[in-house]
């Protein structure tokens, strides 16, 4: 089962002014919407390459029961898990009811709490969290400034097309260091 995106990415770690310096946009603020959906594209186009969300964002997962779960990804904060319990009531699991261990590449959850669940339900219980990079490495945010000036360069070209481009333009700037840390 996998998660599911709640809030999806509304910000970039790089700024659209910079973005115009590194184009030769001064003083013109017309491209200034494109620009930050552009931005926006490029962080998830790197976020897939290097299979790490970089910007924040909020997911959730749908269990069968309270076992010791396994999330997917390495650093979740702001965790609720919430449940219907055995009168078919939505109750929230308290914080002393679990524990996380996040040392592995992906976060795992151990319930000490394990309350009765609806029958109603084939997965009443739902974990939701915030997910993302704490410090985003220097090559990675070039990389997005690099993928969204190649995306507005080719904004002619069709959508297969900015992505191959996209994605050639990561590969070169990612590949280039196996020893960054994401």
């Amino acid at each position: 089962m996998t998660f599911k995106i709640l809030q999806p990415v509304s910000s970039a770690p790089v700024s659209v002014q910079h973005l115009k310096r590194h184009l030769m946009l001064w003083n013109d603020d017309s491209y200034d919407a494109e620009l930050g959906s552009l931005l926006l594209t490029a962080t998830e186009y790197v976020s897939n390459h290097i299979g790490r969300h970089i910007s924040p964002i909020q997911v959730g997962k749908n269990f069968p029961n309270f076992g010791d779960v396994t999330l997917d990804h390495k650093n979740p904060n702001n965790i609720t898990v919430r449940y219907y319990d055995a009168s078919d009531e939505l109750q929230v699991l308290d914080a002393a009811g679990y524990s996380i261990d996040p040392t592995d590449d992906e976060a795992r959850l151990t319930f000490s709490q394990k309350p009765a669940l609806s029958k109603l339900y084939k997965h009443p219980v739902t974990i939701r969290y915030s997910t993302g990079m704490d410090f985003v490495p220097p090559v990675v945010r070039h990389a997005i400034l690099m993928t969204a000036a190649e995306l507005f360069e080719v904004r002619s070209e069709s959508t297969d097309a900015q992505a191959r481009v996209a994605q050639i333009t990561i590969g070169r700037l990612l590949m280039t260091d196996k020893r960054v840390e994401v």
